[in-house]
Order: structure tokens, then sequence, then C-alpha cells
């Protein structure tokens, strides 16, 4: 019998299937810390372990296991290139916001990849390319706004003629270098295992249901325990500390993702599309469906995003497994199967 808060979905994720969960008992008393982290995904857990490595007294809690959330159920991509495009991003922030978002990813794999290495976890950290690319028809000014506006903010993309695998009819790709994925439940365990012999403490299977902001913040559980602590940071997929001012901003996502087996080498890259179609790039208003592709060393994965709409899961993924498999093929590789991996945020 799975415990409350396993995963967030009723399918199994690739990561889920090849890793096991960190779990600990859950809080049984009050405590006091330095600094509470509530959610254990990868922000949180992340943020616990730079904490302890600065002799701060950490405690960490998630109401299910470590990794339960979205981060057990992404695809993994660990990147600088942006669903939202950088020239979308100037109009809003300006040229100078934009070069921090590209700073911000840029810093945050560099320090999984500096952790990855001072831990030596073996989370099948890669780095590699990535490809933006246009949906067949697609229009080659918006890639080449998109070019523009990444070489403003600092980043070294550049276009190039063609994705490195497949026949796909594209007028026009941009590579983003030393972008990266890895295992990201491998990661966790191994960051969890740290911040505990760092003298971290990390309770799962603990609900937070309201935390009290004050000259000492006080965090209480659903078991009516208290942590007392001179700050809290809420790294929750959605903030629990305030109901209103982000929950009413957001809209619930989707990605469905699959898997294809294949049956010969290949170059590891991240690839990413434009858009769904051409048609979906001229799309004004609401989120414009797009695909993304990744390779791992047990499977090979491809994903679509959109909007919950509720009810059409099983279609999705069928219409998915039609446009993954004759891309593949068309490299000259075979596939297997297809694997219903996920229904998570990717």
């Amino acid at each position: 019998m799975e415990e409350a808060g396993e995963r967030a979905g009723e399918t199994i994720s690739l990561w889920e299937r090849t890793a096991t969960k960190f779990r600990s008992a859950p809080l049984s008393e009050n405590l006091t810390a330095d600094v509470c982290v509530v959610g254990a995904g990868i922000a949180g857990v992340t943020t616990a372990y730079l904490l302890t490595r600065e002799d701060r007294h950490v405690i960490l809690v998630d109401d299910g296991p470590v990794g339960g959330g979205m981060t057990g159920r992404t695809t993994a991509h660990l990147v600088s290139a942006l669903d939202d495009r950088y020239y979308e991003i100037e109009k809003i922030l300006g040229e100078e916001g934009a070069r921090l978002c590209a700073y911000s990813h840029t810093a945050a794999i560099d320090c999984i990849e500096a952790i990855v290495t001072e831990e030596k976890i073996e989370c099948d950290f890669e780095r590699l390319a990535g490809y933006l690319f246009l949906p067949s028809g697609g229009s080659v000014t918006e890639l080449r706004r998109e070019l523009d506006a990444a070489v403003r903010a600092g980043l070294g993309v550049e276009r190039v003629d063609r994705v490195p695998i497949g026949k796909f009819d594209t007028k026009g790709v941009l590579r983003f270098p030393r972008q990266a994925q890895f295992h990201p439940l491998k990661y966790l365990n191994a960051l969890s295992g740290a911040i505990i012999e760092s003298g971290g403490h990390i309770f799962t299977g603990t609900r937070v249901v309201k935390i009290k902001d004050g000259n000492r913040t006080s965090i209480e559980t659903s078991d009516g325990h208290t942590i007392t602590a001179r700050a809290a940071v809420v790294a929750t997929n959605c903030p629990i500390n305030d109901l209103l001012a982000i929950h009413s901003k957001q809209a619930p996502y989707v990605t469905y993702v699959i898997g294809l087996r294949v049956t010969c080498e290949l170059e590891h890259a991240l690839f990413w599309d434009t858009a769904q179609t051409a048609e979906n790039e001229k799309q004004v208003l609401g989120p414009v469906p797009y695909h993304y592709v990744r390779f791992a060393r047990v499977n090979c994965g491809r994903g679509r995003s959109q909007k919950r709409s509720g009810g059409r899961f099983r279609a999705t993924f069928l219409k998915i497994g039609a446009l993954g498999a004759p891309a593949l093929s068309d490299a000259g590789r075979d596939y297997r199967s297809l694997v219903r991996t996920g229904d998570g945020a990717g």
C-alpha cells in the first residue's frame, strides 16, 4: 500500500522506476532551527543542502517522500533556454531582466554540476547541447528574434542548419550549448544523505498546515507539532503560505510523457520545438502546445505540454506516440515499446 504523497499522478515515471525515494520518520515533537524548509523537491532539498554548508541548523519537511511531487515526474532538462522566450521576457522586464533570467538559469546548472562533482553523486548528470527548432512551416522570423534576444542576454546561442537526429523539415535551428540533464531522484537521495551528515534533519510524511511570520517563524503541522525557526523557505509546487496572491494567477498545466526504446547509439542532446504546428505558432490566446525530447541510457522520453482540460489523457499519449515513432524511425532507430511514464509537470 502506497503512502500519502507517494507520487503526484497515477502513472509511474522513469525516475520512480529506477530509484527509491528517500523517506524518514515524520516529525513527532516540537523543534527549533535556524531555517525550516517546507517542500522536498529539487528547490527545497538544494536550498537545505546549501544552508547546511553554511553551518545553518536546517529542518526539511514534506508531506510525502523526498521527490514525491513534480521533481520525481519531470523530464529533467536543466536548461537556460526558456519556454517564455527571451524576446518576450525583454518586453516585460527589459534587457537587464532578460540577462538576469539567463544568468540565473546558467548559474543553477553550474551549481548542480558543482554539487554533483563535490559530493561524487552518481545521478547521470551530463552536459549536452539543446536545440530549439520550428515545426514544419514555422516562422523563421520568430526564431531570429529569439536568437538576437538570447545573445543580448549573454548566452552563446548560434543558428545551425539542422538538428543532429532525424529528418526534421526545419528552416532553422538554434543551438544552446552547455545545457544538461540528470536523474533527479538519484540527485535528491544523495543530497538528503549529505544534509543529515551535516547535522540537518529531514521529516517526511509531515504536512505543514500553517506558517506564521514574525520575529521567529512558526511552522505548524497537521499532527499538532511546531517548528520554530529564524526563517522559513516555502519550496512547495504551489505556495502554501499565501492562498490568494499566487494561486489566483496560476493555471494547472500538465505534461504527457512517453518512453521510446531505441536500439543503436545516437548523440545525446535536448530538443524542443517552438510549437506543435505552424498554425499553433500564430495562436494569440492561451498556451501554445509544444514537444520536447531527451535521451537516457535506459530510455528515450518525448513530452508534450498543454493546459490541463481534463479527461483526455489516453488520447494525448497516443498522439505523442504517433509523433515520436516516425521521428526516431526516420533517424534509422527502431522503437520497441511505448511506456506511460508521467502526467506531471515536465
